[in-house]
């Protein structure tokens, strides 16, 4: 029997060590201790440098539309709660190429961290971690402690895999499974007890329930096993490893119905057909995405990765035989469009790279090139930080991430029931992306939310379509917002904002920041009463209008909104004057206010209508009947403008019921 000495992969005959005198046999001993010291560094700063590595972009961004998926599915904030037999059948019946497992597991999580995007992100965040400690040790069980390594090392450094540390989804929980489901096969042979077996089980049949395709990393280990597997002198062990792997499959049983499902409705979709990658394609795609780019190097690392064991050809059946039927499944039906849908692989690919750097690590120091290994890692290294850095070498370069919780804090704060809220997408970003996150961000604000496209290939007429679009209805208010980070294509601004010029005045603007822009804008009213306010000692005027005001109100009503129109004189001095709308009650006494300064909106532009939003609190009010006033004063001195002899215009009466 031999054993693997430290992470120098040096075999060690049991017997001689046996026999060995007692100075020989401490010097072992000691460069034992030194080797394990050494494990212990090196996997350690592996972990730190995945952990810093997965978290720079572990940000808190909103959702976006795949992560939406996720909370809606696992029955997360306004979508639930929901038992696991309701997400259950809420998959099996609405979205098929979904699995239920990864949503179990959302939901349990989501339950005790909460359900912002950073906490659902976080998740993916741990199970990334421990893929990178279950490959060390199913590539450890396989082969040593030094094939461990480097394929831990090779995982940790993944650009690909390490973007998906932070997005809410289940692309790190199938390569944990793949890693956890790898070992237990190799220590059920190798050293089988009750736990291995459960785990195996457990693993096998825990990945075609996290995704439809993870179900042939089971099929090719039970290929391998029928196949490959020695029954010489271990009978007893190869059938209960069997059993465990044929329990797994039944287990799968009532969620085969789905995703036999799943793939008719991919069969029947035109676009996915179009949007497949052919065989070749795919293959050299895993390939560069697990090579961060380097795929001669990895050519070069796993021609190194054989031997004479029969364990040792394990990744590289299950490599060959999942990839295989990956490209064949797809030729029949059309769903590698994503090669994420196949990262269930990497784990294997991790354990093939991990044996042939062992074993050519071994010759460079026998060559006395260790250099070489150096230059390895520093390859290997820098393609991984420039594939996790720069995600649209393997996504589409339309953007994701929009910052819809901003844009919902804004509106909440200014916007009325029924504003139309017009988003100017990012240039050739199309509007399905965006649609669910939306109206989840938005949920409860009573606002009429519409999203127009600059698309790539649109014409002048598409542009059209999409002013259209934003104005449906007539609406008599509309905020227009943008991402600056993210600007629309040149031509959708000019569109829109013409169309406004004709028909609306600009108001205040409130939503300035880098990541979100935005102005209000009211149609005038041209049939409700226009008030003049003059001052004599100066001999200037200003004209007050209002938008149309409800007669009653249910009591408990939040707020009373309203859109105030101004017509101030060229010479009237900024900063000076100010313009109040004032709420009493049947005895005159004062309840609710809002003041702010003419002209009704920044930066100033005198002789021009301006407009901006009144909201006025009214929650608290009793029921009964309210004035509701406006006024035009200096704010230094309080001195009051005259409406037809009087130093207010009574622009309405409210009935709280």
């Amino acid at each position: 029997m031999m054993v693997f000495s430290g992470t120098r992969d040096e075999p060690l005959i049991i017997d001689e060590f046996d026999t060995m005198n007692l100075a020989h046999r401490t010097a072992i001993q000691q460069r034992h201790g030194k080797d394990h010291v050494h494990l212990l560094f090196v996997i350690t700063a592996l972990l730190l440098f995945a952990a810093a590595f997965g978290s720079i972009h572990l940000h808190p961004q909103p959702f976006w539309n795949d992560e939406w998926i996720s909370l809606r599915y696992a029955g997360g904030d306004i979508y639930g709660p929901m038992t696991f037999t309701d997400i259950w059948t809420r998959i099996a019946n609405a979205n098929t190429s979904q699995a239920p497992a990864y949503y179990f597991l959302v939901a349990i999580w989501g339950y005790f961290a909460g359900w912002t995007p950073f906490a659902l992100r976080a998740l993916s965040w741990l199970m990334g971690m421990l893929t990178i400690v279950w490959t060390y040790r199913a590539a450890a069980e396989i082969h040593s402690r030094t094939a461990g390594l480097w394929a831990a090392f090779s995982m940790a450094t993944c650009g690909f895999f390490i973007y998906y540390f932070h997005e809410a989804r289940m692309y790190t929980m199938t390569p944990m499974l793949t890693a956890v489901c790898m070992w237990a096969y190799a220590r059920s042979l190798r050293k089988p007890s009750m736990l291995t077996w459960v785990l195996l089980c457990v693993s096998a049949c825990a990945l075609p329930y996290t995704h439809h395709v993870a179900v042939l990393i089971p099929v090719a280990i039970g290929g391998y096993h029928i196949a490959f597997a020695p029954r010489a002198g271990m009978v007893r062990r190869w059938w209960i490893v069997f059993a465990a792997l044929i329990a797994a499959g039944i287990l799968y049983l009532p969620w085969l119905g789905v995703t036999l499902k799943a793939g008719e409705v991919v069969r029947a979709d035109s676009s996915s057909a179009m949007n497949a990658k052919l065989p070749q394609v795919a293959l050299s795609n895993v390939l560069y995405l697990f090579s961060n780019g380097t795929i001669p190097l990895l050519v070069v690392v796993a021609a190194f990765a054989r031997g004479s064991h029969r364990l040792l050809t394990l990744p590289w059946v299950v490599f060959i035989a999942a990839m295989l039927g990956a490209i064949l499944i797809n030729l029949i039906v059309p769903f590698l469009y994503g090669i994420r849908y196949v990262i269930v692989v990497f784990p294997v690919l991790a354990l093939i790279f991990g044996m042939g750097s062992a074993r050519l690590l071994a010759n460079l120091r026998r060559a006395k090139l260790i250099h070489v290994n150096s230059a390895i890692v520093g390859a290997w290294l820098i393609g991984g930080l420039w594939t996790a850095s720069s995600p649209t070498a393997f996504r589409e370069a339309y953007v994701i991430y929009l910052r819809w919780d901003m844009l919902a804090e804004s509106l909440a704060e200014f916007a009325a029931p029924k504003d139309r809220v017009v988003f100017m997408l990012p240039y050739d970003t199309p509007r399905w992306i965006h649609n669910a996150p939306l109206e989840y961000y938005l949920y409860g604000l009573h606002v009429d939310p519409v999203m127009v496209e600059s698309l790539r290939v649109f014409t002048l007429e598409n542009y059209e379509q999409q002013r259209r679009l934003a104005f449906l209805g007539a609406p008599e208010r509309v905020w227009v917002t943008h991402s600056p980070a993210h600007p629309p294509g040149e031509m959708l601004p000019p569109i829109i904002f013409s169309h406004l010029a004709e028909n609306f005045v600009m108001c205040e603007n409130r939503l300035v920041d880098e990541e979100l822009q935005g102005e209000l804008f009211a149609k005038a009213p041209s049939d409700q009463p226009l008030y003049l306010y003059t001052n004599e000692s100066e001999s200037l005027r200003v004209q007050l209008a209002f938008s149309e005001l409800p007669k009653a109100v249910q009591a408990g009503e939040q707020a009373l909104d309203m859109t105030l129109f101004s017509l101030v004189p060229p010479e009237l001095p900024p900063y000076t004057y100010s313009a109040g709308v004032h709420v009493y009650d049947g005895n005159g006494v004062l309840v609710a206010q809002q003041d702010f300064p003419l002209p009704a909106y920044q930066p100033p532009v005198s002789g021009v209508t301006g407009c901006r939003p009144v909201t006025l609190p009214i929650r608290q009010l009793p029921r009964g009947t309210y004035t509701i006033r406006a006024y035009v004063y200096a704010w230094e001195s309080d001195v009051r403008w005259t409406n037809n002899g009087q130093d207010h215009a009574v622009i309405g009466v409210l009935e709280i019921q």
